[in-house]
């Protein structure tokens, strides 16, 4: 059996990546613990798409190393 993670959106608050952040950073952690065998990590500022646009270059490599380094 293949077990799939995703940091879920409402983890995320909008307008501050800092803790988001550390917020994706736990979640990656608890889903690596849970034995997730795929794991999905969204870019801090995810969830700010209505109001600031896509994510940002160093938000989406921030989630891509947060999976890499863990």
């Amino acid at each position: 059996m293949r077990i799939s993670a995703r940091v879920a959106d409402r983890a995320l608050t909008p307008g501050d990546p800092a803790l988001n952040l550390l917020r994706n950073t736990l979640a990656v952690y608890s889903a690596i613990v849970g034995g997730a065998d795929v794991i999905t990590s969204v870019p801090g500022d995810a969830c700010d798409h209505a109001s600031f646009g896509p994510s940002t270059l160093t938000n989406r490599r921030a989630a891509r190393n947060t999976v890499h380094i863990l």
